[in-house]
């Protein structure tokens, strides 16, 4: 909320005063002064920065220039190493996964619970499902787990999102390390760590597919992202 308020008036100006004019957020981080050391260069950090994808998305912006990808302790790729840090890994998913024209989203929380920020858009193009589907991003805010039933509406579906199968992207940390400081990611099972493979390549990043009417764990302080591909979503099958 805090992110979208600082945007909020310079999008307003650039609309009234240059409305041809692209909006792009350029050379932006979660700290200043390049970072903070076992913060903006691990897992915790990807609660903002997926946030502020989504955010900016929203706000029709259409690119949000990361700071940066190597050096500072905010870079993509560790300098040492040239291993991915975990917003390396976010950011490949939202390119994958998230398509450009985004679509309004309502959730019925359960009480007590209104801590999850989500973000629909069309699905990117993908072998993997056919136009209509949507994906929503989502950051789970709550120290605790949060068991969710999937009521909420996405603008335009066709049918109801508890229909047909779900792509499940869970991104959280290993047991073995505290999540806030963790330089690592694992995708839906514990002992998927996303790494490099011996060949320099990005690892495997399929999804899990599950029935859509299956009730959503999202557990505390994590994010991700979940794929529709039976939605049908009439906004999305325009061309």
């Amino acid at each position: 909320a805090k992110y979208r308020g600082q945007l909020e008036p310079l999008v307003a100006v650039v609309k009234d005063k240059a409305p041809h004019v692209q909006g792009w957020i350029g050379e932006t981080a979660a700290a200043w002064h390049s970072g903070q050391m076992n913060t903006t260069n691990t897992f915790i950090s990807g609660m903002w920065y997926l946030g502020a994808l989504g955010e900016a998305a929203n706000m029709n912006q259409k690119a949000l220039c990361r700071q940066t990808l190597i050096g500072g302790y905010y870079e993509l790729l560790n300098k040492t190493t040239m291993d991915p840090n975990p917003d390396y890994y976010t950011a490949v998913l939202w390119k994958r996964l998230m398509g450009t024209k985004m679509l309004n989203i309502t959730i019925d929380f359960p009480k007590g619970h209104n801590n999850l920020l989500m973000y629909a858009s069309c699905s990117a193009q993908s072998e993997k499902w056919s136009p209509g589907a949507v994906t929503v991003a989502f950051v789970n805010l709550d120290e605790y787990s949060d068991v969710l039933i999937p009521n909420f509406n996405i603008e335009g579906s066709s049918k109801n999102i508890i229909e047909g199968s779900r792509i499940q992207y869970m991104l959280n940390t290993p047991n073995d390390v505290f999540w806030r400081v963790s330089p690592r990611m694992v995708l839906n099972l514990e002992t998927n760590i996303l790494k490099l493979t011996e060949d320099g390549q990005l690892p495997d990043m399929t999804g899990q597919t599950v029935p859509a009417s299956q009730e959503i764990l999202f557990y505390g302080h994590s994010y991700g992202f979940l794929v529709y591909p039976d939605v049908q979503a009439p906004a999305c099958l325009q061309s």
